[in-house]
């Protein structure tokens, strides 16, 4: 996200910040609390790559991509003027905003395809629709309407988005999606407990020799602890620089 720039070549976003997909709105209107105008800009220029990804008129080349940068709004990308991905500049690298294949959409349509060819043969559930909500036994159709019709209709959602309208300022946006202003904040912020955490763990390596003592005050005993952590691999996350722990 530090790669992201806008019209006058600002970056709204610190360095080794990500977001990923359905998580990326969620992860910047969080940070709208009481009192407290959000990140309006940050938030437009996330929506504004969400919008791009729909489209499939993302540049390929910034997929994962540190060594470029790109304005989402313009479709503008050039080599990248920081480098903070802690390996080596690729020098060869051919800048163009020439967008994705559009695979993703070519693999719904075949998915799609496929499911209307089981309709015939399914005359009890004859959409794939239909199927899932029936045949799994979860939902049936009316209840699942019902349930979102009663969210959706209850005269509470004019009240309380007005609430929230009058302690941001300003109207809501389609990106307001998570509001936590109606919550006891923690002790921290956000931006301090990054810094947290970076420090204590500035490495992958970190964070692995610390996971015996992290199971330990969970209430693990000691051999336990060791052996859990034995059999934990610790990789980066490929785009942002975050540590993950995957069993």
């Amino acid at each position: 996200m530090h790669h992201l720039v806008d019209a006058n070549g600002v970056r709204l976003f610190r360095r080794n910040f990500g977001c990923f997909h359905i998580g990326i709105y969620a992860t910047n209107s969080r940070r709208i609390t009481a009192g407290k105008k959000p990140d309006s800009p940050n938030q437009k220029m996330i929506q504004q790559v969400m919008e791009r990804i729909v489209t499939q008129t993302i540049p390929e080349i910034v997929i994962n991509n540190p060594n470029v940068d790109w304005n989402p709004f313009t479709n503008e990308v050039q080599s990248a003027a920081v480098h903070d991905a802690g390996e080596p500049v690729k020098t060869n690298l051919k800048i163009t905003n020439a967008p994705e294949p559009d695979t993703r959409y070519a693999i719904l349509l075949k998915t799609f395809i496929a499911s209307t060819k089981v309709d015939p043969y399914s005359p009890t559930a004859p959409t794939l629709i239909a199927r899932g909500l029936t045949r799994t036994g979860k939902f049936r159709k009316h209840v699942c309407r019902g349930l979102l019709e009663s969210v959706v209709n209850s005269p509470l959602v004019p009240k309380i988005s007005a609430i929230i309208e009058t302690r941001l300022g300003r109207p809501l946006e389609p990106f307001d999606i998570w509001y936590g202003g109606f919550r006891s904040r923690g002790q921290y912020t956000e931006s301090q407990l990054d810094a947290i955490v970076a420090k204590r763990y500035p490495t992958a390596d970190a964070y692995k020799a610390d996971i015996p003592n992290m199971l330990i005050k969970l209430g693990f005993t000691k051999e336990q602890a060791e052996y859990i952590a034995g059999n934990i691999v610790v990789d980066p996350a490929p785009a942002p620089v975050m540590q993950w722990a995957r069993a």
